[in-house]
């Protein structure tokens, strides 16, 4: 959607739909989803399909949707299809509107009771009974004029690059701007849900930000992340390594060491992306450290220097403070702001280097 959207748009996440968007013409999109990865979801007897259209009407009735000016669409990433749901999405005039409702009420209802066939079942039943309410009727034809059924080809990674391509993205890069724009989506939305604000996106930032790494790429001034969020698994297992008790050492709180081992794993996970996608060459990972560590000497002899350093702990931490806040380069390219210190950690963990005065004796010391 952020893709297909005009500018200006603000696209959600689980805001007042699966997904959503408000245009600066005022217009609405409510997008309900579905995998189709199991039963087909938009069948005539779907209890899926028409629990949509049910909460479609109960937003409706309460406000929480407007009808006018509002776009109902049920996606379903793979090939998927069913009568009904065909011909309420292609009924646009109040006489095709009229035929749909009359299929559907054909399909479930007695004529002459005018009440839910006995042969459906309970689960369908009691959500057809508010679908097809007398007093629903006029917003269900509301819903219905408003709605549109899409289904994807089942591999929404391929469908994002041939829109990609269509947007002029150059074909060798192609695979990591679309990685780079999952990865900041991702990032923008889960850094608003931890803040408990609305999880949503502006459509001309998000442009923005692929045209800038666009760009970047192209240039070839700029390595790209490809490491996602590293998983709490990931995070715990790491916090007995010893570039976590080098920091143990000079006394980092736990906001500290959790971005060192985020830092770390990035790190890591992008200098394996880097080789496998022949990036950079195995020769220059080599040359950083060698970097990092004649680095690590000069920043370390400088506060010996100066004697600033109040005990060894706080020794340690002006050293870290000062390594960390270093940025490398790796073959001439700028790199993600967590890679040098990912960097650092890494040697801190073989151990090539330390942060405390007397780091390699208290490696050595049981328990330490």
């Amino acid at each position: 959607m952020l893709l297909d959207a005009e500018p200006g748009g603000v696209v959600s996440l689980e805001v007042f739909e699966d997904v959503g968007l408000q245009s600066v013409d005022g217009k609405t999109l409510a997008l309900q989803t579905k995998a189709g990865t199991g039963g087909n979801p938009v069948s005539d007897s779907s209890i899926e399909l028409w629990k949509t259209i049910r909460n479609w009407i109960d937003q409706v009735r309460s406000g929480k949707i407007p009808a006018k000016n509002t776009r109902f669409e049920l996606y379903v990433a793979s090939k998927k299809k069913g009568k009904l749901c065909s011909e309420m999405s292609a009924a646009q005039s109040p006489e095709a509107v009229g035929r749909a409702l009359d299929s559907v009420k054909g399909s479930f209802m007695n004529k002459r009771t005018g009440k839910i066939k006995p042969s459906i079942g309970t689960e369908l039943r009691t959500i057809l009974e508010v679908v097809l309410a007398t007093e629903n009727e006029k917003t269900l034809r509301a819903v219905i004029t408003a709605f549109r059924f899409r289904s994807g080809q089942g591999s929404s990674y391929k469908e994002l690059k041939s829109k990609l391509e269509k947007g002029f993205i150059d074909s060798d890069i192609i695979d990591d701007v679309l990685l780079y724009g999952l990865g900041w989506v991702k990032k923008v939305l889960d850094e608003r849900i931890e803040k408990d604000l609305p999880a949503v996106v502006c459509v001309d930032k998000f442009r923005s930000q692929i045209a800038t790494f666009r760009s970047r790429l192209k240039s070839r001034e700029y390595l790209p992340s490809f490491a996602g969020v590293p998983s709490g698994v990931e995070i715990e297992s790491n916090k007995l390594s010893r570039y976590v008790r080098q920091l143990q050492f000079i006394e980092a709180d736990e906001d500290d060491i959790y971005e060192a081992i985020t830092d770390f794993l990035t790190a890591k996970a992008n200098a394996i992306e880097y080789a496998r996608r022949n990036l950079i060459n195995s020769e220059s990972l080599v040359e950083l450290d060698e970097e990092l560590k004649a680095t690590w000497k000069n920043l370390r002899k400088k506060i010996q220097l100066e004697r600033n350093s109040k005990n060894d702990s706080h020794f340690g931490q002006l050293l870290a403070n000062a390594c960390l806040a270093h940025r490398a380069k790796l073959q001439g390219l700028e790199v993600p702001h967590r890679f040098t210190p990912g960097c650092f950690h890494n040697l801190a963990d073989i151990p090539e280097i330390g942060w405390h005065p007397k780091y390699k004796q208290l490696l050595a010391e049981p328990g330490k």
